[in-house]
């Protein structure tokens, strides 16, 4: 052994803290990848509450679009009947004129 098994036993060790060093560097790198991943996640979940907060305040404005059209029909349907109401009499006075 002498000689030979020293090296040999050196060469082991120094191997061997090689690959501590490469595992830990594997350990630290994905670790960092862990943490840019979260990173992307978080990201992708704020834009997408955002997203759905603008979609949320454009559904609220359509429905109070939708609401102030139906209160203009339901006026000019108002409108339009008392209209009718008001326009009968007369085109049955110009009616029985006509009739004599």
């Amino acid at each position: 052994m002498g000689v030979n098994g020293q090296f040999d036993n050196a060469a082991q060790k120094a191997w061997e803290e090689r690959f501590d060093k490469l595992l830990s560097r594997l350990d630290d790198i994905e670790r960092q990848l862990s943490l840019k991943a979260d990173d992307v996640v978080s990201m992708q979940v704020l834009q997408h509450r955002n997203e759905l907060e603008q979609l949320e305040s454009r559904l609220e404005l359509i429905e109070m679009r939708m609401e102030l059209l139906a209160q203009i029909d339901e006026t000019k349907i108002e409108v339009v009947e008392s209209y009718k109401l008001k326009k009968q009499p007369f085109m049955n006075k110009i009616a029985s004129i006509f009739t004599l």
